[in-house]
């Protein structure tokens, strides 16, 4: 959504105000980076749709951190993978019909109904609810033949979970918490991929170290506009500048799926491989705010001559100087509301 900082009262510009502050929810205390506009004609405050968003995803997400509550997406996903409509989902868990729906779209459970929801990631435990809601509301709940294709589905399910894993899916077994350093999002290496590819795409060839700033300045900024990162990557501060953890098995990964192809050129500082794209980026994995901070990220490196420059200006960014020396993962709720603009 495109930010408005016209007063709705007088049509005069406002001032941004970005202020620490303790937020109560549940009764418990969070602290965000409260961000609404000033109109100093007025003397008024006011806080437009996104702002709203934004401070409430902060709370909200802390608050899953905390009780390990699933987030949206997450919900969303293991109701796909079983192919069951929102309502019938309520209904094998107990909830009433609109239940399920409300947490797919942000709506934080209770810690009771968060306990319900995790136990579906399971396909054993699931199966038994099936079961058991089937024995009680027989045809209210599925037909003879709806029951059986869940089943068969749930089955599936869980003989994938019996096979052994390979090593992407140990990467995704890694990451499956969202926490503030991965921006509260589950990490998505075809997120990753993918926005790896709209760089090379957008700006054309290049190296790792301007690749790596520019994944870090997209999932930060992101989180700066929308309390969520893109990737759902970790950061960690190097001698370079911020990198994504393990960037070097991702770029591995993604080379033997042919998402690049890579030259090395060599010079009096040693080897260096340049990647160039080998697949069309898909923006079907986006949503526009996500499209939008790519787009801002690609035309401000674009802009920067030499683009060598991007090692110096993220030196800049705190973020980096409170973590460089360090093995700590680099917190987006801490660093990402003081991340400059891209201009």
């Amino acid at each position: 959504m495109k930010k408005n900082n016209i007063c709705p009262k007088c049509g005069e510009a406002a001032t941004l105000i970005k202020e620490k502050k303790q937020e109560e929810f549940r009764k418990e205390k969070f602290e965000i980076t409260e961000h609404y506009y000033y109109c100093d004609k007025c003397k008024e405050e006011y806080e437009p749709d996104y702002f709203i968003d934004l401070n409430l995803n902060q709370i909200y997400n802390q608050y899953r951190e905390k009780y390990n509550i699933l987030f949206p997406e997450q919900i969303k996903k293991i109701r796909e993978q079983y192919k069951l409509i929102p309502t019938k989902m309520s209904r094998i868990l107990g909830f009433g019909d609109n239940v399920y729906r409300s947490y797919e779209n942000g709506e934080v459970p209770s810690l009771s109904n968060a306990m319900v929801l995790k136990s579906t990631i399971d396909p054993g435990k699931f199966e038994n609810m099936v079961k058991e809601g089937y024995a009680i509301y027989k045809d209210d709940l599925f037909s003879r033949n709806e029951y059986e294709e869940l089943l068969k589905i749930i089955n599936k399910q869980k003989e994938d979970k019996e096979k052994e894993k390979d090593f992407a899916d140990f990467i995704q077994d890694k990451f499956n918490r969202a926490t503030s350093t991965s921006g509260y999002k589950i990490f998505n290496l075809n997120k990753y991929a993918y926005m790896v590819v709209y760089f090379l795409e957008n700006y054309g060839n290049s190296f790792k170290t301007y690749i790596n700033k520019f994944l870090f300045y997209s999932d930060f900024l992101n989180y700066k506009s929308t309390g969520y990162s893109i990737s759902g990557s970790e950061y960690i501060a190097m001698q370079k500048g911020p990198v994504p953890d393990f960037f070097d098995i991702y770029y591995e990964l993604m080379k033997q799926k042919d998402v690049f192809a890579v030259e090395e050129f060599e010079n009096e500082n040693g080897v260096f491989e340049c990647m160039k794209k080998n697949m069309k980026f898909n923006p079907e994995y986006f949503n526009k705010e996500e499209l939008d901070n790519l787009e801002n990220s690609v035309k401000f490196f674009s802009d920067l001559k030499p683009i060598s420059k991007i090692v110096d200006i993220s030196h800049e960014e705190k973020a980096w100087k409170d973590n460089v020396g360090t093995k700590q993962k680099i917190d987006y709720q801490k660093y990402a509301f003081e991340m400059r603009e891209l201009k």
